[in-house]
């Protein structure tokens, strides 16, 4: 499975890419919603993002949902360390807490 990690917390996502890589997933991290958006969409073979709800101020969810759009099929995943909103839910088909559990982000996927 092909896994995109965005994260802007850089002792945080290594951590994240281990983990699925060690799992057998083919994993790509950045650590920049823009640079995302620009590079994600003429990417059609991801399987799964894995997204920070915030990332160096831009939007998660807006990136979610702009991926829903663009992607329809890519299961989107929201990663927070904040609440979670009706707002946040809308926006991935799965959101985890932060300090999750390694077998909640293998699962995730």
């Amino acid at each position: 499975m092909s896994l995109l990690i965005v994260e802007d917390v850089r002792e945080i996502a290594p951590l994240f890419e281990l983990l699925l890589k060690g799992a057998g997933h083919t994993v790509e991290t950045w650590t920049s919603a823009f640079a995302s958006t620009a590079d994600l969409a003429p990417w059609p073979m991801i399987d799964v993002v894995i997204c920070d709800q915030d990332i160096d101020g831009y939007d998660g969810k807006a990136l979610l949902r702009w991926l829903a759009e663009v992607h329809p099929t890519v299961r989107r995943v929201m990663i927070t360390g904040g609440s979670i909103t009706t707002e946040v839910e809308a926006s991935a088909d799965l959101v985890l807490i932060k300090l999750v559990s390694s077998t909640a982000v293998l699962q995730s996927t």
